[in-house]
């Protein structure tokens, strides 16, 4: 059994990359590709462990895009080489990005009446915050019970504080588009 879609603390993920390692050859998956949000991190810290056990590890990304108009994950995989350089230019642009759209969400947090701090959720975050974190410091601030209703209340595209990640280098409307982005910074 494999899976091809996991996270470590360096994006969403609990575990760290080792941890999850760990996880995966105790349940007996024979390969695992590490998929997180915006980062290889986890995957680079990852790779020297799984390798010392003769685990196939395989070098994944989870990115976002648009499919009619609403926000989804594409899942790309980097299975018989590593990112290319102009690739992982590209992927701190967008990680930049993503810290100016948390910067914004912040500020529209406060604008509403949630009184956090960009801070409280990078010390969630760590290498890679993003809306996730914001949810779990919302829910122990208390201005929600749940993860769920910090995204259904604040940060889904309907929510109050929602501000969308700009990204002027690869602007991708569709997930076609992204698709032809993702390849051109794969070569």
């Amino acid at each position: 059994m494999i899976d091809l879609h996991s996270h470590t603390d360096a994006s969403d993920g609990t575990d760290t990359p080792h941890e999850l390692i760990d996880r995966a050859r105790a349940v007996g998956l024979r390969a695992l590709a590490i998929t997180d949000h915006d980062t290889l991190f986890g995957y680079e810290q990852a790779l020297p462990y799984a390798e010392s056990f003769g685990f196939d590890l395989v070098c994944g990304i989870e990115l976002s895009t648009k499919f009619h108009g609403k926000t989804v994950h594409l899942l790309t995989y980097f299975p018989n080489s590593a990112p290319t350089v102009a690739f992982r230019e590209w992927l701190r642009e967008q990680q930049a990005y993503r810290r100016d759209r948390n910067v914004r969400l912040i500020a529209k947090l406060n604008e509403v009446g949630v009184a956090i701090t960009l801070a409280e959720v990078e010390a969630i975050g760590k290498t890679m915050t993003g809306r996730p974190h914001f949810a779990r410091v919302l829910m122990h601030k208390g201005y929600v019970g749940t993860i769920q209703g910090a995204f259904d209340q604040y940060l889904a595209e309907d929510g109050l504080a929602y501000v969308e990640r700009e990204d002027p280098l690869c602007l991708v409307p569709d997930t076609l588009a992204s698709l032809n982005c993702i390849q051109q910074r794969r070569q």
